[in-house]
């Protein structure tokens, strides 16, 4: 269902974007070197990126409940996991009209490869586990906002707000958990609150920033034992691209960019459950990802 939501807002962003570049004369906005320098044609696009997520992922140890074996001091890390994993995506964005400047966007990435895990249980004796394990990414998001036109119109400012599901699949080999390779799907869901921005440096050269708070919300951790409902913790998410427009025509514009976003979220530790032979739960955990990209934005 959520993936239909999200191929419905990518139709419907899809759509405006080309009813605006085809009104944009109606409306007052000749293709000019005007309209040409405005920071709408950088909104109005189609980005299609490919890069690398550096990621890494810890969880610490909470407390035990009274009558089992407390393996792991509080606080302590029980695991690391590291990887660099390669991926791709697509973002649509656009403004309804110049005179209703309403900001949509729709976006989806995925990045997947392996990665070093390197961690111990809780409640039994603290063997570590090292490993490699296969671990994909999958992003969805949709946003909207207000897009403030500045400095005749080379600086556009755009709060925001949105919503994220990801999901995180990894499979962690070894023995874990008693019962041979431990596949987990975790399952994050959080708002989106925050700005973003775009200016043209020169007639040809562009900047694009953002900054978004993240509010986590229901999100779950399955695996071989069952399903963790997670605590809400919150994170941040800061990025910045820089573009170089290529070609420019009456109604199109091609621009090959480079994009770093920094991205860091935390989770709540879970209650703990009974399971057949004790009780388990998944720990409090914060992720850190550096993703570096390679795209190319089609602005209309």
């Amino acid at each position: 269902m959520k993936k239909i939501l999200v191929l419905f807002a990518a139709f419907f962003m899809f759509s405006a974007v080309n009813v605006y570049a085809q009104t944009m004369s109606k409306y007052g906005y000749p293709i000019s070197s005007e309209k040409q320098n405005s920071a709408y044609s950088l909104i109005n696009s189609i980005n299609i990126f490919y890069g690398t997520d550096y990621m890494h992922y810890a969880e610490k140890a909470s407390a035990v409940p009274s009558g089992y074996l407390q393996s792991s001091p509080v606080g302590s890390t029980l695991d690391n996991e590291a990887a660099s994993l390669p991926g791709y995506g697509i973002k649509l964005s656009g403004i309804v009209s110049q005179n209703i400047p309403v900001y949509l966007s729709a976006n989806f990435s995925t990045y997947v490869g392996n990665s070093d895990y390197t961690g111990a249980l809780q409640t039994t004796p603290p063997t570590p586990i090292e490993s490699t394990d296969g671990s994909q990414y999958i992003n969805y998001g949709i946003n909207a906002g207000y897009t403030f036109n500045l400095y005749n119109g080379k600086l556009a400012i755009i709060p925001n707000v949105g919503y994220e599901w990801i999901k995180w699949n990894r499979n962690v080999k070894g023995i874990i958990l008693g019962t041979g390779d431990n596949v987990e799907h975790y399952e994050f869901n959080h708002y989106d609150i925050g700005i973003r921005g775009y200016y043209f440096l020169t007639h040809k050269f562009w900047l694009e920033g953002n900054y978004y708070y993240l509010i986590n919300n229901s999100n779950k951790m399955t695996n071989n034992l069952g399903t963790a409902d997670l605590g809400n913790k919150n994170g941040y998410e800061l990025g910045a691209k820089i573009g170089y427009i290529a070609y420019r025509g009456n109604n199109i514009q091609v621009s090959p960019y480079v994009g770093i976003n920094y991205i860091q979220d935390q989770e709540g530790q879970s209650p703990w459950m009974p399971t057949n032979s004790g009780i388990w739960q998944e720990p409090a955990d914060q992720s850190n990802q550096l993703i570096f990209n390679l795209g190319i934005k089609v602005g209309f």
